[in-house]
């Protein structure tokens, strides 16, 4: 076929650039700067229609992005011009948007709304005026104003205005629903937290669970009526489900900067909940304070601000004055802090840290003070005094020794049944089937011994027994990994010997060096421990029922040792139920080892059952649980700065479980985590996991990441194959056995897939960039393609890959046309695709030839060349009309190209 000269442009609009870029970048202030531009341009240019388009997704884009504050501007715009203007806003299409234009234009009035209550330099008259705006609009579109009425009762209460916010809320109550009210979960969500003002928390959980059972599409959903639910749970002693809750909505909200403003109910929960008796609480809000002050610096507005600025005031005033010492490891961000002023402070203590918030939240809260038109100015620094001292919460009715802190029972925990049904903080803990362990048992001497104390004491109970001694001493050297090469002199040869198995799997689990050996414990004279011993010897020789049972029953019986006993023996009775196919009946006895090693303070030991526990979980498909295992483990590793081999299976965990749930970003970040923090042997499970996370990456649509991503993942490969080019050469020139040749060969031939594989993702990656990929890209693109032509077309390559040198150069000039397709760069495409054809037609492939005629059609499609099209689909659709190509791909292919042909001419 003649080559096309009817190319308008190898390359793509501006205005369509930018909007294609827009639209495939996650939201955030880059796409909000495209969006911005974009209607720019289309100002510029006169298209009116496009400019409404663009300003209507810049509003949203500022909304999700977490720039709410600037939506002001570009509404003005489209509110000024739909008044003025209606006929740039006739049959404008909006994709995405199901509910029309004009819903849209109301929908708006309340993020203007918001931002204006955001900003306290907005007046009061302007936002009254802002209302009265809303009002004239849903008075048009003849709506109820349930929504402008429960806005208006918001800013009154905020005011102090209680009469005048009172009656705004009842004509919300009695108003009819409409299309531009709130959704089905936020509405109730309003009456849950006017409720909650009042203390009536069972009227509160009444309309808020019955709410939970309701669909609505609304992004902020189900998480938001989760967290204005924790508090009326909490107080009517549902923890339970305030605790599930938490740990639901914490899980969304920890994925964003933009979801900073949703952390302050999660902390005031946390804190209120940890004064009552819950300290591990406490603990968990101090990682989530830790974790998030980075985020202040994107803060969307003074609000904002504040609000976390007063919750961590709050979680930081919870600690007893002894831990006002303690080093926080973050800097508290000074010049670059948004809406206030406050000095730069690296690695406070809680104290300067409590000291620093408290600031903050006072210069704030004087500004809202001094908005102008304030009625009540008094009631702002009301409110944050509210905050900092909030309604204690009842203390558990029963205290357990073993709270659960697994994150598990999410789903179960929510769908209980009714708020009258008080559950004591006992039934979150662990399963009792035999005699739990006391508080006294769960602390003891091991806590104060040196490490030549605990070995010592541990070697009283026999070699390779595992007590809690032998756990303390582990926990003490993982710590402080230099003790590894401390002088213990005064160790007896029982207690060396153990010291150097200690040592032997420390180093294991710091380093994955090799596997310490197996040994089956030899007891002296302990009950319980003598029964782990032979379920030891039964799980050695495969009798995985009987282990089950003498683990079971090591549980009752008598020990000098109940803690360690029961840890052993509770990971033995899991193993066995694994390894005997019960995988369910595996999960509650490791649930408990993490607790049990939780409670009482091995936060290492806690760390490999989780991991553990998370394997469970992952072959029974129980994804929230899983990632909120392995989150809940990473945030102890995280506080008490802890290593090893636990960190990349913990972050590999949490990653494959986020993508279950379509949680790309979070899998991505996840899979790079765990590839940086894999041993350096592991060198192909690393190169796997960062490929995975550029094409998480990719599915994120966070492009500039996946392409870094991809440039590590060449990187190792390109030294894979260095090396395995180096061995074969050696062996090869040194004329070596055989064996060694063949698995060198074998190498080689792997490494050199692996090579083109990558090239090829990696180039994918580039040209699907939204918008015109950039011309250094496209540089790089190209340079990556020749490297793979150069690969698949050696002829030395020629037996471990299976084609000719000629298909390979065939098969590559189409590829090399589905990149340049993808940078939009048509004629160039267009030349590669008939290059290919032509060296497919001179090897008699011809099936592969029409294949690649069957991507030339549809390239002329896309891009609107229909008369080029029609010819070349023509001639397909004869060509495997022969019976040969009957069941064929390229058959139905052909097909499908007629139909969209048809369809393209029948739309003009």
């Amino acid at each position: 076929m003649a080559s096309n000269n009817n190319w308008v442009d190898d390359g793509v609009d501006e205005l369509t650039d930018l909007i294609q870029r827009a639209e495939g970048s996650p939201w955030g202030k880059t796409c909000s700067a495209l969006w911005a531009q974009a209607a720019k341009v289309a100002e510029d240019r006169g298209d009116m229609k496009m400019a409404v388009r663009c300003y209507v997704e810049l509003v949203t884009a500022y909304v999700q992005g977490g720039e709410s504050t600037r939506v002001i501007a570009p509404f003005a715009w489209l509110e000024r011009n739909f008044r003025d203007n209606p006929q740039w806003f006739d049959d404008v299409e909006l994709p995405g948007y199901s509910d029309g234009l004009i819903h849209q234009l109301g929908w708006y009035y309340k993020y203007v709304f918001s931002a204006a209550r955001e900003l306290p330099n907005v007046s009061v008259v302007q936002t009254e005026q802002i209302l009265q705006r809303m009002h004239d609009f849903y008075q048009q579109q003849s709506d109820p104003q349930r929504a402008w009425y429960f806005r208006n009762y918001e800013m009154y209460r905020r005011l102090g205005e209680q009469e005048k916010a009172e009656g705004f809320y009842q004509q919300w109550l009695n108003a009819d629903r409409s299309e531009l009210s709130d959704c089905a979960l936020c509405d109730p969500g309003h009456e849950v937290d006017y409720y909650a003002r009042l203390e009536q928390w069972d009227k509160a959980i009444e309309i808020g669970e019955e709410a939970l059972g309701a669909e609505s599409q609304c992004s902020n959903q189900p998480e938001q009526l989760l967290s204005d639910l924790l508090l009326p749970w909490l107080y009517s002693g549902r923890d339970d489900k305030a605790w599930a809750a938490h740990l639901r909505a914490y899980r969304r909200y920890q994925q964003s900067a933009t979801y900073l403003q949703n952390l302050d109910q999660q902390l005031v929960y946390l804190a209120v909940s940890g004064r009552a008796g819950r300290p591990e609480r406490l603990e968990r809000g101090l990682t989530i304070v830790s974790r998030h002050i980075p985020w202040i610096k994107e803060a969307e507005s003074p609000r904002v601000l504040l609000d976390f600025a007063a919750t961590v005031t709050l979680m930081l005033d919870s600690f007893d004055g002894e831990r006002d010492a303690e080093v926080l490891d973050v800097t508290l961000p000074g010049a670059e802090l948004p809406w206030a002023s406050a000095p730069q402070v690296e690695r406070p203590t809680i104290r300067q840290a409590r000291d620093w918030f408290y600031q903050l939240a006072l210069d704030l809260t004087e500004q809202f003070v001094q908005r102008p038109g304030h009625p009540h100015p008094e009631r702002e620094m009301e409110r944050l005094n509210e905050i900092l001292n909030p309604l204690p919460a009842p203390e558990p009715t029963v205290k357990s020794a073993i709270p659960d802190v697994s994150g598990m029972k999410i789903s179960e925990a929510l769908s209980a049944s009714s708020a009258s049904d008080v559950v004591d903080d006992e039934e979150l803990s662990t399963l009792e089937s035999e005699p739990g362990l006391s508080a006294d048992q769960l602390s003891g001497p091991w806590k104060d011994m040196s490490l030549s104390e605990l070995l010592t004491r541990d070697a009283e109970f026999g070699s390779a027994v595992s007590s809690i001694y032998w756990m303390q001493a582990l926990e003490r050297v993982v710590a402080e990994p230099q003790l590894l090469d401390a002088d213990l002199p005064d160790l007896s040869d029982a207690a060396r010997s153990e010291w150097e198995q200690l040592r032997l799997e420390i180093r294991e689990l710091l380093y994955e060096e090799d596997e310490s050996p197996y040994r089956i414990p030899d007891v002296i004279s302990d009950p319980a421990f003598k029964l782990i011993a032979q379920a030891e010897q039964f799980m050695d020789s495969g009798d995985y029922m009987e282990a089950a049972q003498t683990a079971d029953e090591a549980l009752g019986a008598d020990t000098a040792d109940p803690l360690g006993a029961r840890l052993r023996a509770l990971r033995l009775l899991a193993q066995a139920a694994q390894k005997a196919g019960y995988i369910e009946e595996a999960i509650e006895p490791a649930r408990e080892l993490l607790n049990i090693s939780s409670a009482a303070q091995l936060p290492y030991r806690q760390s490999v059952a989780a991991v553990y526990l998370v394997q469970l979980l992952g072959r029974r498909r129980r994804w929230e649980e899983m990632a909120e295992v392995a989150q809940n483990a990473l945030d102890v590793l995280e506080r008490q700065h802890l290593g090893g081999v636990v960190l990349p299976h913990l972050h590999l965990a949490l990653a494959q479980a986020s993508g279950k749930m379509e949680q790309s970003e979070t899998a991505a970040l996840h899979l790079e985590l765990g590839a940086q923090t894999m041993p350096v042997k592991d060198q192909d499970a690393h190169t796997q996991a960062l490929t995975r996370a550029a094409q998480a990456y990719r599915e994120a649509h966070r492009f500039p990441d996946s392409i870094r991503v991809w440039q590590q993942v060449l990187a190792l490969v390109e030294d894979g194959f260095a090396q395995a080019s180096t061995v074969l050469d050696e062996l090869t020139i040194a004329d070596n056995d055989a064996d060694a040749i063949v698995q060198a060969e074998k190498d080689y031939n792997t490494a050199v897939r692996q090579v083109c594989q990558t090239l090829y993702q990696f180039s994918e990656s580039i040209g699907q960039q939204p918008g015109q990929v950039p011309d250094e890209d496209v540089a790089l693109l190209e340079s990556m393609m020749e490297r793979l032509r150069t690969l698949v077309t050696d002829p030395n390559h020629t037996e471990f890959l299976k084609r000719s040198p000629q298909w390979y150069e065939a098969d590559w000039q189409s590829d090399m046309g589905h990149m340049y397709m993808l940078c939009y760069k048509y004629g160039m495409a267009e030349s590669h695709f008939q290059a290919s054809i032509a060296g497919f037609e001179q090897l008699n492939q011809t099936e592969c030839a029409l294949e690649v005629s069957c991507r030339l059609a549809h390239m002329y499609l896309i891009t609107g060349q229909l008369d080029q099209a029609s010819e070349l689909i023509t001639q397909i659709s004869d060509a495997v009309a022969e019976p040969k190509f009957a069941g064929k791909n390229v058959r139905s292919y052909a097909r499908q190209l007629k139909q969209h042909l048809n369809s393209l001419r029948d739309g003009y």
